[in-house]
């Protein structure tokens, strides 16, 4: 035992005496700095891709938001003109698409949205690192936390306007109020 302690002792030790001096820092050569600005183009060209991935997911979204607003001024269209029995199915609809305006798609997004989010990417990121609350949900990319509670009260009372078959003047009163909504948030 006492002998396989002093081999390896031994052994460190003319590891540590044999070592060569690191030797001095050469000057850069031309190729290293080629081959850094180099890579400065890829990250630049990178750069620019996040960049217009961001702008292209405004743009998606921002097409969802109108499709929906859409669909609310369809359903209340028909919901003022139609019978009792129509205008409840069509109420019920519009206060279904205001939810999924609110909410920028609605269930059939958010499993998207928890993707980006699980991948580590929030639009308003940057929104996080101010200190104060922030202005938007998790993954939200233009309806803001107050346009959202906005637009879910407004689906709250389209549904109980469904429930107790409102008249024209009612359905009317909440397309101008959803209208303005709208036009705030995809209209910017």
């Amino acid at each position: 035992m006492k002998l396989a302690l002093a081999c390896l002792t031994l052994g460190a030790l003319s590891f540590f005496v044999s070592r060569p001096e690191p030797a001095t820092p050469a000057a850069p050569s031309r190729a290293a700095d080629t081959a850094v600005e180099g890579l400065a183009k890829v990250y630049g060209s990178l750069a620019d891709s996040i960049l217009a991935n961001k702008r292209s997911e405004k743009a998606v979204i921002m097409a969802i938001l109108t499709a929906e607003r859409d669909l609310v001024i369809d359903a209340l269209g028909k919901a003022r003109t139609g019978d009792a029995d129509g205008r409840t199915d069509e109420l019920q609809r519009a206060a279904r698409h205001i939810g999924e305006f609110a909410t920028e798609g609605g269930s059939i997004i958010e499993p998207i949205r928890n993707r980006l989010l699980q991948g580590g990417h929030h639009h308003h990121h940057h929104a996080q690192d101010t200190g104060t609350e922030e202005a938007y949900d998790n993954g939200y990319v233009v309806v803001s936390k107050v346009h959202k509670r906005s637009a879910l009260d407004l689906a709250k009372r389209c549904a109980q306007l469904a429930a107790g078959n409102g008249d024209a003047a009612q359905i009317t009163a909440i397309q101008v109020e959803f209208m303005a909504l709208a036009k705030g948030l995809i209209d910017e």
